[in-house]
């Protein structure tokens, strides 16, 4: 039997083949309202207003930058990334989110970045299968298709990246 899965991970299984296929990065977002509200110095975030994820936690990002001070997060805690970010639709605060889950709502325009950071992701998507199927047809075959659409993913959120960077530093320096 031959099975392959698509998993999330930290790092993959040594026992499996296995293929990154999306390189995430985190960011902070918020609606533009709150954004404009709140500034984008994260240092001047209030602790109850950063959503937290059961599963994520803020300190990869504010380590991965020069914060003078460790950031708080005291608001409010979800444990599914796709239900925080509806929270933070709701301007409900700022909440931290892999790039792949809010790309949709960043290119809507229903979520803006908080902040220019952004890092890359501790966590990515894994595809995996055991050494001795790296021959079985079908696997190739699926294989191929996966990692080909993770390139088209990946290079959607690559140009997304640019162009939302430079937006926000052409709005950062008007203030």
């Amino acid at each position: 039997l031959a099975t392959v899965a698509i998993r999330f991970t930290g790092r993959p299984d040594p026992s499996l083949q296995s293929h990154l296929l999306i390189n995430d990065r985190l960011v902070v977002v918020g609606t533009p309202a709150l954004v404009k509200k709140l500034g984008k110095n994260p240092a001047k975030w209030p602790a109850a207003q950063l959503l937290r994820h059961t599963y994520m936690d803020w300190s990869v990002w504010t380590s991965s930058q020069d914060l003078a001070t460790p950031l708080e997060v005291d608001g409010l805690e979800f444990n599914d990334a796709v239900i925080l970010l509806d929270a933070a639709k709701r301007g409900l605060g700022l909440g931290i989110s892999r790039l792949s889950v809010a790309w949709e709502s960043l290119e809507k325009g229903e979520l803006v970045l908080a902040s220019p950071h952004v890092c890359s992701s501790p966590l990515n998507f894994y595809l995996m299968y055991r050494f001795d199927c790296a021959d079985n047809p079908a696997i190739r075959t699926f294989t191929d298709w996966v990692i080909e659409a993770t390139k088209i993913w990946e290079k959607r959120l690559q140009q997304y990246g640019k162009k939302s960077e430079r937006k926000v530093l052409k709005s950062s320096n008007k203030n």
